[in-house]
């Protein structure tokens, strides 16, 4: 990176995706009202006691407009097409338009802890059930953490340089610093900065639950009737965070 040249970095749209809405405007709103997203697991299967997950309500790659279901199947990590859509959004939302001149000019940075964690799921189940020849050649790049990135400028047309930062919990930060430091030092004047995870798999959801840090919710405990009580970590009787999955750019 070169030098910083002090040029001033400014926000100019948002999308998000939380178990709130799959769009900015449900997510914002809900947060606003006070609501918590958070409810029974309905993704997987999983025997724990951890089964209060925030999941994306909604969302549906193969129902996006330019997602055919060939495509929904092979690219099957769903935080490839959970970052096209929130990218697409956060350009409408700031009225920006990729051009011949901004196209260069314009990066993408999208951090991301676990990756495409579902794909490899579905990968192994396929192979224990049907066998070796039914793992899908697609898998190694749907486990890549610049897949979505890439394909997010094959989408929108953008050619500027492509990053994906993995720092755990910290990845979409990293990104979102990243990218402005890169407008500062002109390596770029436009970035499309955030983070992506989906990561609501029995493997992932079980991780966390045998390290204690997510909430078991039992029949005592005051979440067990009502969800969107799990997270509370300013609270005397807290038990743990709330395993959610969410984008925002």
């Amino acid at each position: 990176m070169r030098l910083p040249q002090n040029r001033k970095v400014v926000v100019l749209g948002y999308a998000a995706a939380t178990a709130l809405g799959a769009d900015f405007a449900s997510s914002w709103q809900g947060a606003a009202a006070g609501k918590a997203g958070f409810r029974r697991l309905s993704r997987c299967q999983v025997e724990t006691r951890c089964n209060v997950v925030g999941e994306i309500p909604d969302f549906n790659p193969a129902a996006l407009p330019y997602v055919g279901a060939k495509d929904a199947a092979m690219w099957n990590a769903a935080f490839v097409f959970l970052t096209m859509e929130m990218c697409r959004q956060a350009l409408d939302d700031a009225g920006f338009t990729i051009d011949a001149a901004t196209s260069p000019r314009t990066a993408c940075l999208i951090g991301s802890a676990l990756n495409g964690a579902d794909a490899y799921r579905i990968a192994m189940d396929n192979y224990t059930r049907l066998g070796p020849l039914k793992v899908s050649p697609y898998l190694l790049p749907n486990l890549c953490a610049n897949l979505p990135a890439g394909k997010t400028g094959m989408l929108l047309g953008f050619t500027g340089p492509i990053f994906s930062p993995q720092g755990a919990c910290a990845s979409g930060n990293h990104a979102i610093a990243i990218g402005a430091r890169m407008i500062q030092t002109g390596d770029c004047d436009f970035a499309l900065v955030g983070g992506a995870e989906t990561c609501l798999t029995p493997e992932v959801i079980l991780g966390f639950a045998n390290m204690l840090a997510t909430i078991k919710v039992g029949e005592q405990d005051r979440a067990f009737a009502d969800p969107t009580q799990a997270s509370r970590p300013f609270s005397l009787d807290r038990k743990g965070f709330v395993l959610a999955e969410g984008a925002a750019v």
